[in-house]
């Protein structure tokens, strides 16, 4: 079973430098330590140097003298089952508290300064679809590593996750009437002007610019954020759109879109280089310009991506 952060690693015996290191308990912490972001290798069971290396990174956060070893139930171990609560990180610790030792009240302190928020819209599942686990559990390992990193000056908010078939269309095809990509007199051949949905993008005697501004009310604020479409090219619940790039992926579990407030980035800077590094080292990927709250996984084109997939201009 793939290694969740929130599941305790229930270890025996110590692991690392001059530890026991049971082959069971040495795999969870190589598996662990891993999906923090922290290179520990092959999960195969043996501990080597590499595996040691890991441990002390690790605790170079909250340790003052990393010695590479994780005992059960000590601090380094409770680190990696989760973060400490806010009145234990303000707590003195007695220079013969054997539980914690070396902690210092101001690593404690920033490990629980920050935390991930859910946005009111963000749906982890719809229509039988959930967003893809495995994008999901490189999001958590990753959003705990920029907190306990302090690489995020705010909460970290899921914004939006799994997205339903008509909003999808709705954003389309309001960008693509606010850019002048879909004839007039296609917009006139509408029933009533509505679309299958009953999303209505035309009135007779309208001006363009009126036009214009009843797909903006319609669809996404910005004229300048393209959206894939929520149904296939020869759907007729597509019209009036003319989308020809299959559909979003936020529709088949493989898209979230996060705000994340970088320490590293400037005020106006999207795509900084050194998150951009992070974001590589995980894994995961901003394929889509202008928009850096949209995550997928770096893993080339899932399956079944062929007949859904989306260009670099989707949301």
């Amino acid at each position: 079973m793939p290694d969740q952060l929130g599941v305790p690693l229930e270890l025996a015996n110590s692991v690392g430098k001059q530890g026991k290191n049971a082959p069971e308990d040495v795999a969870q912490v190589q598996s662990r330590l891993n999906l923090l972001g922290f290179e520990a290798g092959d999960v195969d069971g043996q501990c080597g140097d590499q595996l040691v290396a890991a441990i002390q990174s690790f605790q170079e956060f909250f340790l003052k003298e990393p010695d590479g070893l994780i005992e059960p139930d000590r601090s380094s171990h409770r680190r990696l089952n989760q973060l400490p609560s806010a009145t234990a990180a303000k707590t003195p610790k007695s220079k013969n508290d054997e539980t914690q030792p070396d902690e210092t009240d101001e690593a404690s302190s920033a490990l629980t300064q920050f935390k991930v928020k859910r946005h009111r819209e963000f749906v982890q599942s719809m229509d039988g679809k959930m967003i893809d686990s495995k994008l999901m559990q490189t999001l958590e390992a990753f959003f705990k590593f920029l907190i306990t990193r302090n690489h995020v000056k705010e909460d970290i908010v899921l914004l939006e996750g799994m997205r339903d078939a008509r909003k999808a269309h709705r954003w389309s095809t309001s960008y693509a009437i606010r850019n002048d990509q879909i004839p007039l007199e296609t917009l006139k051949k509408l029933p009533a002007g509505r679309d299958a949905d009953g999303n209505r993008w035309y009135v007779e005697g309208e001006t363009p610019a009126q036009i214009r501004r009843r797909a903006a009310d319609l669809g996404l604020n910005s004229p300048s954020m393209p959206a894939s479409e929520g149904y296939l090219r020869g759907d007729a619940k597509q019209l009036p759109n003319h989308w020809d790039d299959g559909i979003s992926n936020h529709l088949i579990g493989k898209a979230v879109k996060v705000l994340i407030p970088w320490t590293t980035e400037k005020e106006g800077q999207l795509i900084d280089p050194v998150a951009n590094e992070m974001i590589k080292k995980f894994g995961l990927s901003r394929p889509v310009p202008k928009d850096e709250t949209h995550f997928e996984l770096q893993i080339g084109t899932p399956k079944g991506e062929e007949e859904h997939g989306h260009k670099d201009s989707e949301t």
